[in-house]
């Protein structure tokens, strides 16, 4: 017989294994992604669920139960529950968690629910970094030779940590791409090939990770490292460059071969490093003894794979270093997203040097953020599409550029996997065919596995040529894997269909303060909809947005209160003083500036609007601040007001001559209630009498609309009392021109072209 634990954790666990999510949207919930319980609990269902049945977690959770439920249901639950924390009112995503599986492990999950210092990345790089300058002129033919020779003509620029954090707080390790506002973009062979020049189409960078190593470097480089320089199959750069600084100047052609051998691999550690950032692997080493057929090598490829396992380690939130070629990362940035991008002087890469070689020229950040992370999230989560560059290589750009900059242009879009030794990552440009002109898909699952991502170099003696086969196999079968489709004529919709698939599976926002202002977006967008439509929801859910909007943005502090919580003390008496002199004509500004000639008169002529423009396109009126005192002086001064009705006149399909257009997706944060009958327990902080008296400005085209936080309302900054007109009245006529010119006690008279404004306005005009 079960004890009555058990049958409690059973129970409990059939009935909530979908788990209380943390929005307040009833409609939507999915198994354990929004489960309240912290880290590691969190994590291990999620883990677990991912990979086995839920039977499975039905186990774990009882053994929970059995041992303590302390960790399960914290002392201070229902204080959190209850306490307003904005993020409550926020679903940055995903929705749908079929896609990004690992969401619940990822770095963006550790910063939003503030379990991770704010700190930027260590952005390790090795500091021996070759200059052409430094290298000797017979060496130059063998790095052009085996691929070399562009990465070293990229000169030297800081790392900005920062950004190359802030980046990584959207890189993917299930699709490997970075899900930014605009959709997915990544690194692809043709950036790795346009911005360093290594070459992308050749044979897989694999072999044997364990050899002798001492007997390699003395039958290559011709010398037996020391031991202190030599450490299992690393070995220290610092040696490799004071041991091949000078090429003597008799020396024959097997010196030169050596002293060519170590300038590669002093460039492939700063290339393919570790966090040690002062070493190389000598497992690169054997692939150099046919220097001819150094260059048949995708060292393009090996990098990208290199550089993809990087970002993914680095998604860990317990991961603060991380090493490799950052620096395509950065340019990678700067090239495609201007937000982020400094100006250039000079925007022509050097001579005979890859595209990346242009952002060693002389740089300009004044109007862009850097090196502040915080700042960087927020302008990644705010990114506008016009920010977004897909295809920042033109053809003419491309042939301008060296020929090895060109160099695999058949397979840059071709779905293969990247190989380099034991690391296996695909590139997947289907994902990302915007940024090759073409119109975007939806994609298919992605290829990459979480047991690719765990195979590492601790089985140092393994031929990954052996092991690997499968993927090289598919790696030689490149010409056939190019993926293509129909060519992008303009930008994609807010609410096409891939976009919509796009904000349901992705990982939408980063930072709370640029969720809340997206979320705010959404919420603004629902309203709309119900304000046009009225199918789309009802009265009590636009108050419900409303009041979720103000919360996650920290504006519930707006929500109008009458009479005002806080009246103003009374003023203090004013102070006896003697009348003040006049000021002389001869010291005014007025007069000199009239009189003296020192001034010149303006004339400002206003074109007037066409009567057809108005008809066609109106212009919504400006959003101003809530004089809700002035507005409410003789209304009633109820501070909540419930909802006694909703009027249907108010749902005006065509608002302000925009069509409506039926939203693509559900707003999962303020989903709307159903229609139900108003009570007293539900009222709304809005002020002003009656829904009708509230709405009868709206529906006599007055140009303003209920608010019940404040900052949504239009409003005549002129009117202080608004009478109560009918709402079911027509919208009133507009004036004639002629009326608008002639005078009138009311403010911001428009005046005729040939009309001047009044003497000492400060402009210089006169009658």
């Amino acid at each position: 017989m079960q004890s009555h634990a058990a049958l409690h954790a059973q129970s409990w666990t059939e009935e909530t294994l979908a788990l209380k999510p943390k929005s307040r949207s009833s409609s939507f919930s999915f198994p354990l992604e929004n489960f309240y319980p912290p880290s590691p609990l969190r994590s291990s269902l999620l883990s677990l669920h991912r990979r086995k049945p839920s039977s499975s977690a039905n186990l774990l959770l009882q053994q929970i139960f059995f041992s303590s439920t302390s960790d399960l249901f914290p002392p201070d639950m229902e204080e959190r529950r209850n306490r307003r924390d904005r993020r409550d009112y926020i679903l940055p995503g995903p929705n749908d968690p079929s896609l990004l599986y690992g969401q619940a492990e990822h770095r963006s999950e550790a910063i939003w629910q503030q379990n991770i210092e704010s700190g930027a990345i260590g952005c390790r790089r090795t500091g021996t970094v070759l200059h052409l300058g430094e290298i000797p002129d017979q060496i130059i033919p063998y790095l052009r030779q085996s691929g070399f020779y562009g990465v070293i003509r990229l000169g030297f620029f800081a790392l900005d940590w920062h950004l190359i954090t802030a980046l990584v707080e959207r890189w993917r390790p299930e699709t490997h791409t970075f899900m930014f506002p605009e959709g997915e973009m990544t690194i692809t062979l043709q950036d790795v090939g346009l911005i360093t020049g290594l070459p992308v189409n050749g044979a897989a960078v694999t072999g044997r990770s364990r050899h002798h190593w001492p007997s390699v470097c003395e039958a290559l480089l011709g010398v037996v490292p020391p031991n202190n320089a030599i450490r299992g199959c690393y070995l220290k750069l610092s040696w490799l460059a004071e041991e091949f600084s000078q090429l003597p100047d008799d020396a024959d052609e097997e010196v030169v071969h050596r002293f060519a051998r170590a300038y590669m691999m002093r460039v492939i550690g700063s290339i393919f490093g570790d966090t040690s950032a002062s070493r190389v692997n000598l497992m690169f080493l054997p692939l150099l003894a046919d220097l001819e057929d150094a260059g048949n090598y995708s060292w393009g490829g090996a990098c990208l794979a290199w550089l993809y396992r990087q970002l993914c380690k680095a998604t860990n939130p317990e991961v603060m270093q991380m090493s490799g070629p950052l620096f395509i990362v950065q340019i990678w940035a700067w090239d495609r997203i201007t937000a982020v991008s400094p100006a250039l002087s000079d925007r022509a890469p050097h001579h005979d040097a890859p595209l990346g070689s242009r952002w060693s020229n002389a740089r300009h950040v004044t109007e862009v953020v850097t090196h502040v992370l915080v700042e960087l999230r927020y302008q990644l989560d705010r990114l506008l599409p016009e920010q977004v560059l897909w295809e920042p290589y033109s053809d003419g750009l491309i042939q301008s550029l060296p020929e090895y900059c060109r160099q695999g242009r058949d397979i840059w879009r071709a779905v293969v996997p990247l190989i380099c030794f034991h690391i296996v990552e695909w590139h997947q440009p289907d994902r990302v065919m915007r940024q090759f002109g073409m119109q975007q898909h939806i994609p298919a699952e992605p290829h990459q596995s979480a047991a690719l991502h765990d195979v590492d170099l601790r089985k140092s003696d393994t031929n990954w040529a052996e092991v690997h086969s499968h993927w090289i196999a598919r790696w030689n079968t490149r010409d056939t894997r190019i993926v293509t489709g129909p060519p992008a004529t303009e930008p994609l919709h807010f609410h096409s269909e891939y976009m919509e698939w796009y904000r349901r599976v992705s990982r939408r926002w980063i930072s709370v303060k640029g969720a809340a202002m997206g979320t705010g977006e959404d919420g603004l967008e629902h309203m709309y909809a119900i304000a046009t439509n009225p199918t789309t929801g009802s009265m009590t859910a636009m108050c419900d947005l409303i009041q979720s909007v103000s919360f996650c943005m920290m504006e519930e502090r707006r929500q109008t209160q009458l009479p005002a919580p806080h009246r103003a003390p009374a003023a203090p008496s004013n102070m006896d003083d003697p009348d003040n002199p006049p000021i002389p004509d001869s010291v005014a500004r007025g007069s000199r500036g009239r009189a003296g000639g020192y001034g010149r008169g303006r004339r400002r002529g206003h074109i007037h609007a066409e009567q057809g423009d108005r008809d066609v396109n109106p212009v919504p009126p400006p959003m101003e601040y809530h004089r809700s005192q002035s507005f409410h002086e003789d209304q009633p001064s109820s501070s909540n007001v419930p909802i006694s009705s909703h009027v249907p006149s108010m749902f005006n399909p065509g608002a302000y001559g925009v069509p409506y257009t039926p939203m693509g997706s559900v707003f999962p944060a303020f989903a709307p209630e159903p229609m139900h009958a108003p009570s007293s327990s539900r009222q709304f902080h809005m002020s002003g009498g009656s829904a009708q008296n509230i709405f009868s400005g709206y529906n006599a085209g007055l140009g303003y609309g209920p608010s019940g936080v404040g900052q949504f309302r239009h409003s005549d900054p002129s009117a202080a009392v608004v009478q109560d007109l009918d709402v079911n009245a027509p919208a009133q006529e507009e004036l004639d021109p002629e009326q608008l010119l002639a005078p009138g006690p009311w403010r911001g008279r428009l005046r005729a072209p040939h009309e001047r404004r009044h003497r000492g306005c400060g402009t210089g005009g006169h009658h």
